[in-house]
């Protein structure tokens, strides 16, 4: 003891730094480096407010920012998060929630001004990567609690600094919501090994009930690598008893604690058919080759995201050294490195087949943003590096030159062998002078025994690492747009929407002919028949299919709706940021800065009553859209067809139309392979028809009588196609006589809020109410007090068939399954909280 207090005081007169201070100040720099880089990142990036440009690309630019944005309104005007009208005829916001903006630390957006939202979100993105280095530091140094040497927790910082810039992170940083799953993945990796080693169960439950609640799409992912990784530990590690029953429990428990978020988010993935799954592969293919994904390890190499199909795999080129290292480890038992190197094996056919990526996604295949698993491969493998490096001992100068002499061949066949796109021209040979950087580093620091000259050779790995890390993520991540012209509108679009969206029709929605984004509806807070959202209503895109709109696999807009559509869907007005530019059924009522509002000369009310039994015609499979319309006004209407078909002619690929009267007319394609029209006409200008679906409604214009329209698709498809549409002109007395009969009785006193719509309705003769609005379950219907299901227009649209009388009619939404979440939630935390003050506290549950 006293031989202890004298070394203890010495190293105090010498100011010499312990063991556990460096561990201390290792722990500080694992969430301070990458946070710093990354807000270095973004300063030299010119980011505001370092500069004019933002943080603001791909699906951050046209959805996650505006549905923060309506979160920030919603919560700031003292809304609720359970419903939104800015949203495709009106939507579940908490499904948006619970898919989007679920993570806690999005409530920090109201500590700040709401006009500096974007740079809160920027904010949030830097700090979850300072947040991701410290929490896999903890993994890995917890790997190491016996020992507690200082060289382990060097190699737990470099690790950390690795997973927290990775090129999953420089890829997917955008994509916010799933950042927190790769910040909790190795709180819960670190809490499942105390589980199966130890039988504490405490931070296990906690962290993966946290992953699943802030985005339960990512935790599907997670939950199939826990589940791999317990099989992995129950092989190579000692294990408590009934590690199994536990393991069970605890998943268990942890799910049902966020079935606050779970339940509803299901229910309404289920009633809206929302991203359900596609059939099971038939035939095992691989769409890469090993090599291929090898190769995405290498630094610099452009990032996989929207259109890509291999994963995002950096991690650092040290890889490439310690992965031949682990295997040559002796001091690590044959079947850890056996089975590690099986499991990393598995990753790597998970990212090149399709059975296997398939499963990964939840039993669908993604759409953009490749392997999003692959964060989990990118902590496996480095947490074998550490466990490689922690093993020092077990590795010999003889492995490091057998080690880099592979990672060199495998570089130069890079070189030689794959051609891509994604790697710059010198990619191969940067990636190789850093691996031979650590390589040396290697010989140096364990061929010696010279502890300040390990020392320097140690800092100076810590420099390439932190180095190579920070270019990766200044060359591949954080690309920009500028700032101000996306948040220069806000103002003036609520103007017009404060103004006009409760006028003498009563509520009226918006649409656009010019988009700042796919959501600008969201993000300018006005009510609106479209949406982009991977959490939609699906019965609402048939009905737009159906009509010819535009419609993908998340999403459905009023772009090639007719002027009968328009009616029905309740849209009053158009914006436009080109005076005369819309057609003649909508008048221009006002220009501010540049931003045109219209309004409809043919619109209805938001509920209107139509002839009893009013709805799509059964035969609507074997009608093209404006023909379905025809059959559809031909219920409103006798004074002829709503459209009616002109003759065409065809001149090589060109389909051409003669006029024989002044009119306006529509097309609607036919070809399933053709994306993209020209439309040319003398004397205007050429308009391009892009993103085309079949079926698809083309609005041609105001055209004189006598003038030829061509038609015809870019030279750049294949020339012996041939171009399948019908043309139409509109019968403007036929669409007036229709809207007119929809007009003459309608609800009143309609006054609609968050949550609820109420108004009232004095039927003169029997019919059907039609309400613009997405018949969702979750509404809850009273006429007259007495509880109502409602029926369906088109398979999407409320609708009540009604008697003559007076009715009062009262609505109130809440997502479906909510309250059941709640519930479960509620008392699934009580039972946790009884094991830990009532149950076995050393043992099902306990927090160290």
């Amino acid at each position: 003891m006293e031989e202890q207090a004298k070394q203890t005081k010495k190293r105090k007169e010498s100011k010499q730094i312990t063991g556990e201070q460096y561990r201390k100040l290792f722990l500080f720099l694992s969430f301070f480096v990458p946070f710093e880089m990354m807000l270095v990142i973004f300063a030299c990036k010119y980011c505001f407010p370092f500069g004019d440009q933002c943080f603001l690309i791909s699906d951050l630019y046209h959805q996650y920012f505006p549905f923060f944005q309506e979160f920030s309104n919603k919560i700031r005007s003292g809304e609720g998060i359970l419903y939104s009208w800015n949203m495709g005829l009106g939507t579940d916001f908490y499904a948006i929630y619970s898919y989007y903006l679920a993570s806690p630390l999005n409530w920090l957006v109201f500590l700040f001004p709401a006009k500096y939202l974007l740079e809160v979100i920027s904010g949030l993105v830097i700090l979850k990567v300072g947040l991701t280095g410290l929490t896999s530091y903890l993994f890995f140094i917890a790997k190491d609690k016996k020992d507690g040497t200082v060289h382990t927790a060097y190699f737990a910082l470099l690790f950390s600094i690795c997973y927290a810039m990775s090129g999953y992170v420089a890829a997917y940083n955008i994509n916010i919501m799933w950042m927190d799953c790769i910040v909790l993945a190795p709180v819960i990796l670190l809490g499942l090994e105390r589980l199966v080693k130890e039988g504490k169960s405490g931070i296990y439950t906690v962290s993966l009930a946290v992953c699943i609640y802030t985005n339960f799409y990512l935790s599907v992912m997670v939950c199939i690598f826990l589940v791999i990784y317990f099989f992995y530990l129950i092989l190579t590690e000692q294990t408590h008893k009934n590690a199994f029953l536990r393991f069970a429990i605890a998943s268990l428990l942890a799910g049902s604690m966020a079935a606050v978020i779970l339940v509803p988010a299901a229910i309404f993935m289920m009633n809206s058919n929302v991203e359900q799954a596609a059939s099971f592969p038939t035939n095992f293919k691989a769409f890469a080759s090993f090599f291929k994904v090898l190769a995405r390890h290498c630094a610099m190499i452009k990032t996989s995201t929207d259109h890509g199909i291999l994963p995002n795999v950096y991690c650092g080129t040290a890889a490439f050294l310690f992965v031949p290292l682990y295997c040559m480890n002796k001091e690590i038992s044959i079947k850890k490195r056996v089975v590690s190197i099986l499991i990393v094996v598995f990753f790597l056919l998970s990212f090149m087949t399709n059975v296997l990526e398939y499963i990964w996604h939840g039993l669908k295949y993604p759409y953009g943003f490749p392997a999003r698993q692959s964060f989990l491969y990118i902590l496996f493998l480095l947490a074998i590096g550490f466990e490689c490096l922690k093993n020092i001992n077990g590795i010999k100068t003889r492995h490091v030159l057998i080690s880099f002499v592979i990672s060199a061949t495998f570089l130069l066949l890079t070189k030689f062998f794959f051609q891509s796109e994604d790697f710059h021209e010198w990619d191969w040979l940067i990636t190789l002078a850093f691996v031979a950087a650590y390589a040396i580093c290697l010989f140096c620091c364990y061929g010696k025994k010279n502890e300040k000259k390990k020392e320097l050779v140690a800092i100076l790995c810590y420099v390439l690492m932190v180095g190579e890390c920070s270019l990766n993520m200044l060359t591949t991540s954080v690309k920009t747009t500028f700032r101000d012209p996306y948040f220069e509108d806000i103002d003036t679009y609520g103007e017009f929407v404060s103004e006009y969206s409760t006028g003498e029709e009563g509520f009226q929605r918006f649409g656009s002919y010019d988009k700042m984004t796919e959501n600008d509806s969201v993000l300018y807070g006005y009510p609106s028949a479209s949406v982009f959202s991977s959490m939609w209503n699906t019965d609402v895109g048939e009905l737009y299919t159906k009509m010819g709109m535009a419609h993908g696999k998340a999403y459905y807009e009023v772009e090639g709706a007719t002027p009968f559509v328009m009616s029905i869907l309740n849209i009053g007005y158009l914006f436009s940021w080109t005076e005369d530019d819309v057609n003649e059924y909508f008048d221009q009522i006002e220009e501010k800065k540049g931003i045109y509002l219209y309004k409809a000369t043919q619109s209805l009310p938001f509920g209107y009553v139509a002839p009893k039994g009013f709805d799509m015609p059964k035969r609507e499979a074997t009608l093209d859209s404006l023909e379905l319309q025809n059959e559809l006004a031909s219920q409103l209407s006798d004074i002829g067809a709503l459209f009616q078909r002109v003759k065409v002619s065809r001149q090589g690929k060109c389909v051409l139309v003669q006029t024989e009267t002044d009119g306006h007319y529509y097309a609607v394609l036919h070809n399933e392979d053709i994306n993209t029209i020209i439309e040319e006409v003398q004397d205007t200008e050429v308009k391009r028809f892009e993103q085309l679906k079949v079926n698809r409604v083309l609005d041609l214009g105001v055209i004189a009588k006598g003038q030829e329209i061509v038609l015809s698709y870019p030279d750049t498809m294949e020339a012996e196609k041939q171009l399948e549409v019908s043309v139409y002109q509109l019968n403007e007395n036929a669409l007036v006589d229709a809207v007119e009969n929809l007009r003459q009785n309608h609800m009143e006193q309609v006054e609609i809020h968050d949550t609820t719509v109420s108004g009232r309705i004095d039927m003169k003769e029997a019919g059907r109410l039609v309400l613009s609005i997405p018949c969702d379950k979750g509404w809850s219907v009273s006429v007259n007090g007495e509880k109502r299901e409602p029926s369906r227009f088109g398979g999407a649209l409320m609708a009540f068939d009604l008697e003559p009388g007076f009715y009062e009619i009262e609505m109130y939404y809440c997502p479906l399954g909510l309250k059941l979440g709640i519930g479960i939630s509620l008392f699934s935390l009580l039972i946790f909280v009884l094991l830990i003050f009532c149950g076995e506290r050393k043992g099902i549950v306990h927090f160290s």
